[in-house]
């Protein structure tokens, strides 16, 4: 087993599911949680789901939180 391999596989999987993962993210995230109603974080989602090109990445993770943050205090 090599690193690369295992490395590449978790790639992968992790943009197959990346639905799964930005949902988990909006409802366990509390920094998210603390400021947004169940509603409006439904909201956003749809919004984030409508364009599904964004990927589940650590720079696209803190630009989302950063702009809730922001614009849903």
């Amino acid at each position: 087993v090599s690193v690369a391999s295992v490395r590449s596989g978790l790639r992968k999987k992790i943009e197959g599911q990346k639905t799964l993962y930005w949902r988990l993210m909006f409802d366990r995230l509390e920094s998210v949680t603390s400021r947004l109603t169940a509603k409006s974080r439904q909201a956003m989602m749809s919004k984030l789901m409508d364009n599904i090109s964004v990927d589940f990445t650590m720079e696209n993770i803190y630009a989302i939180v950063i702009w809730c943050i922001k614009n849903c205090d």
